[in-house]
């Protein structure tokens, strides 16, 4: 995986304050926020699904 440097600097700056590996800090990061990313998804694809060629002006705030 890459990420960028600033990502990585402030990575590895976190793990040294909270005396945790680099390593164990990204992985317990993406345990703890990939359930609200998935959630935010799935409420994503259910607002979607209500748009439809007849409604889609007014989904988006521009009315016929």
């Amino acid at each position: 995986m890459e990420i960028s440097e600033s990502l990585w600097q402030e990575l590895e700056d976190l793990a040294e304050a909270t005396d945790q590996s680099l390593e164990s800090l990204a992985v317990n990061c993406i345990l703890h926020h990939l359930p609200r990313i998935e959630q935010q998804v799935r409420e994503l694809d259910e607002l979607l699904e209500k748009v439809t060629p007849d409604n889609i002006h007014g989904e988006i705030g521009l009315e016929k």
